[in-house]
């Protein structure tokens, strides 16, 4: 068994478009062991859902450079044919739950159908046996067992969320990618999501990549911090260091952008637009923005690993 369980480096994606190729995730480079959850936060357009497809190969047809190394468990996966890495790899080592739920569910399946499909096409199990597998996992995320006799359009948007969910479990993979999946439900709803995260993190010691904007959401889960700019990693690190203490001047204002509970504090904004991914500037990417450029910004700065373990494309920490 390999050190790591999932080990991305050098991760490049671009994409073909009218206007130019679009850098979507530009020499994207990280770590995730086994139980942890690690949150990829950054704004929109920063190429969050672009590097899920990388690592899931759920690629368009437009791509115009997808290369790099992906080792699960010390295997580079990115070598595998696509009929191989459908069977081995895509539902069975590794699983998906999609932004928008309702657009993931097949509207005239019956949502216990299409939980236990991925037993029916990958274990080669009978759709009896598959249906009382489905039963199970639906009671660990709280969906009742009637509901599985339901379509789509029958259930609330919570319901759906958890019947993606499950669907992501049932093959019991050992990584699960999770894209905003609280994104579109209330409050409540999305507290529910997240107690039932976290259970089957603690329960099942699943491991799981969670894209999100919602910093908030991600500091019940996640153990590990991605900041993303501009189809770039900024800043790696354990989540109670980054949530606490930031080191990249755009995962500072980031943070200090987010409403607190027991602090009261000024709220900040990022100054300016993130930067055109067609044609991206040279130096720092986020030096048009940020408060502390000097001189050296117009130059790309590396990724330097500091003393602490965590690692910060920033000059500063030269």
């Amino acid at each position: 068994m390999a050190e790591h369980l999932l080990e991305v480096k050098d991760l490049y994606l671009y994409f073909r478009t009218t206007r130019g190729v679009v850098q979507a995730v530009d020499g994207v480079s990280f770590i995730l062991d086994r139980n942890d959850a690690l949150a990829v936060i950054g704004e929109s357009g920063c190429g969050k859902t672009s590097l899920v497809r990388a690592i899931l190969r759920l690629l368009p047809r437009n791509v115009h450079t997808y290369k790099g190394s992906i080792l699960l468990d010390g295997v580079d996966i990115m070598k595998f044919s696509e009929e191989r890495f459908r069977s081995e790899v895509r539902w069975t080592r590794m699983s998906f739950v999609a932004q928008a739920a309702m657009n993931a569910l097949n509207p005239v399946l019956r949502v216990g159908m299409q939980m236990a499909e991925p037993l029916v096409i990958h274990h080669h199990l009978s759709k009896q046996e598959s249906l009382a597998q489905a039963m199970e996992v639906s009671r660990m995320v709280g969906l009742p067992p009637d509901f599985l006799s339901r379509y789509a359009f029958e259930l609330s948007g919570g319901m759906r969320q958890r019947a993606i969910i499950a669907m992501a479990m049932i093959t019991k993979p050992d990584l699960i990618v999770l894209d905003e999946p609280t994104s579109a439900l209330d409050m409540l709803t999305q507290a529910n999501i997240m107690n039932v995260l976290k259970g089957i993190k603690r329960d099942l010691q699943q491991s799981f990549i969670f894209i999100t904007h919602d910093v908030a959401t991600t500091s019940e889960l996640c153990n590990r911090g991605v900041v993303m700019y501009a189809g770039q990693i900024a800043e790696v690190g354990d989540a109670h260091q980054f949530y606490l203490d930031p080191f990249h001047p755009y995962a500072q204002k980031l943070m200090a952008s987010v409403p607190t509970l027991h602090q009261d504090k000024e709220l900040e904004f990022i100054p300016g637009q993130p930067p055109s991914l067609l044609d991206p500037p040279q130096g720092c990417r986020f030096a048009a923005r940020c408060e502390k450029r000097f001189e050296k910004c117009d130059q790309e700065p590396p990724m330097l690993e500091l003393e602490d373990g965590r690692r910060v494309k920033c000059w500063l920490y030269e």
